[in-house]
């Protein structure tokens, strides 16, 4: 009962944040985007984004508790792109991942178009750049290739975090996945999907010189009993431990073969190194090698917490001045 009831707020909090994310954020587009340069807004947005996000952080490993551990590579500060399996909301991990580095503002998710339709959260994505696509290659090839030319073009760095598995892992899904690799002579996998290769292909190829690494992460979750929902995450009882699990690899990208056929093959070659640490993990509760989990330093997140603040107060104060003077 008592958990519902804080899932309610929390989910109240994070829809009226992102709310106040997105108010400061228009007023930027609108003001600074045709006046004082494309460049300068990009600026802007990143240090709303980051404000944001660090408050969401200091919320679910703070007030709910929910704990990271890496192993493998330890991660740093530097621009790449992310190949992650994709279990559950694993926006989760990557912010954690993101502020231990320092990297907030430069988290850009490949993520599906109608999101760009939610009021905060997806309006904010939107005005910060973050790619959406409609699972229509053929549309999405040219949006994306735009979007990785305007990264480069205004020296953006970014940490683009692409699921190549398409998809969720749901059970009907991994059994689809598993009928399809069987009747084309695939390995068949139990704790990943078969990747889609020509999104990655085409990332490789138009960020070059936007990142020069690929991060592979191998995400699991302990805690739960099955990789947890967005209600699963805001109503996690503290008395138990709940952690995130992620194995990282640090490849660099002109290690990765330059033809198609070969970056299919190296894509088919990074998901079975996925597929075997997660069965290292069901058998041993956790990835293998010692923790490399940085901490992040709570005085590069003040003036982010101070900057929100600040903002959110104003905002409210003046929402709350308009309904008192032209309502009531």
């Amino acid at each position: 009962m008592i958990q519902g009831l804080l899932g309610i707020i929390s989910l109240i909090y994070l829809f009226l944040s992102a709310q106040v994310c997105v108010f400061y954020m228009v007023l930027s587009f609108v003001l600074c985007r045709y006046t004082l340069g494309e460049r300068l807004y990009l600026q802007m947005a990143k240090f709303w984004q980051e404000s944001y996000l660090v408050q969401l952080v200091f919320c679910l490993e703070g007030c709910v508790n929910i704990k990271l551990r890496v192993t493998g590579t330890k991660p740093v500060s530097e621009p790449a792109l992310v190949l992650a399996n994709h279990q559950t909301h694993d926006w989760v991990v990557m912010y954690s991942m993101a502020i231990r580095t320092g990297t907030l503002g430069l988290v850009r998710t490949v993520i599906k178009k109608v999101i760009s339709y939610v009021p905060g959260f997806g309006w904010g994505m939107w005005m910060c750049y973050w790619p959406f696509v409609s699972r229509n290659y053929n549309k999405d090839v040219a949006v994306l290739k735009n979007l990785f030319a305007a990264y480069k073009r205004h020296t953006l760095p970014v940490q683009l975090w692409l699921y190549a598995e398409g998809t969720r892992l749901t059970p009907s899904k991994l059994k689809d996945s598993q009928e399809y690799a069987k009747s084309k002579g695939y390995p068949v996998w139990n704790h990943v999907m078969l990747p889609k290769h020509r999104g990655f292909t085409m990332a490789c190829d138009s960020l070059k010189g936007v990142v020069s690494i690929i991060h592979e992460l191998t995400l699991s979750y302990e805690g739960w009993g099955k990789p947890p929902g967005l209600w699963d995450i805001v109503t996690t009882n503290r008395s138990k431990p709940h952690v995130m699990h992620v194995h990282m690899k640090r490849t660099p990208l002109e290690d990765v073969p330059a033809d198609e056929e070969g970056k299919k093959q190296w894509l088919m070659d990074c998901f079975a190194r996925k597929e075997a640490l997660l069965e290292e993990y069901a058998k041993n509760g956790k990835f293998p090698g010692p923790d490399m989990t940085p901490d992040f330093s709570v005085g590069s997140c003040l003036p982010h917490l101070m900057g929100w603040m600040v903002a959110t107060v104003c905002t409210f104060y003046a929402w709350w001045y308009a309904l008192t003077t032209f309502v009531l």
